[in-house]
């Protein structure tokens, strides 16, 4: 049978990998996000392109919203 302190300790663990996950996701994106805005162009942006940027960001909202779940003051983008 396994302690109740062992689950807990088992449920920190993996709620602190998956916030280290999340952040590093949320570099990558933020990385892929400033990549992708140097390639738009000041006219005639094209939609694949600016469909690419709004993926990007849908998911790095998504990282954000979940971060801010498990941590305070992330919903903002505290990293």
């Amino acid at each position: 049978m396994i302690s109740a302190g062992a689950t807990h300790s088992f449920s920190l663990t993996m709620t602190i990998n998956r916030i280290q996950t999340l952040k590093t996701r949320l570099a990558e994106l933020e990385a892929a996000i400033a990549e992708t805005e140097k390639r738009l162009p000041a006219h005639s942006i094209k939609p694949p392109v600016m469909h690419e940027l709004l993926d990007l960001e849908d998911e790095r909202d998504s990282v954000l919203r979940e971060l801010g779940e498990l941590l305070p003051g992330m919903e903002k983008g505290e990293a």
